[in-house]
């Protein structure tokens, strides 16, 4: 089993917000993201494949994820997430329900 990295570190400050939108829609799938500050944005991802079943480790200064009705409307299959925070909370809003 391999694990796969993504980072922001060494790229151009205007380059990062486009490129942690794909790493995300690679490993998950496609949400709209929201920076704080993206020229100053940073972020990791590991990722690791198991077959059907994917891990990952997710490590990112502030960014709102957000997916839309036009981000499922081709989908068939149904996706869970499952988020374990380690350092700080995470909220989750979905259909006026928040956790």
């Amino acid at each position: 089993m391999s694990v796969v990295s993504h980072s922001t570190k060494n790229l151009a400050p205007q380059a990062r917000a486009g490129h942690w939108n794909a790493v995300i829609a690679d490993a998950y799938f496609p949400l709209h993201l929201t920076f704080r500050d993206a020229g100053a944005f940073d972020g990791k991802l590991e990722l690791q494949s198991l077959g059907d079943l994917s891990l990952s480790r997710l490590q990112t200064q502030p960014v709102q994820y957000e997916r839309h009705p036009r981000h499922i409307a081709g989908t068939s299959e149904e996706q869970y997430l499952i988020t374990i925070p380690r350092r700080s909370p995470v909220e989750f809003r979905q259909m006026g329900r928040e956790l």
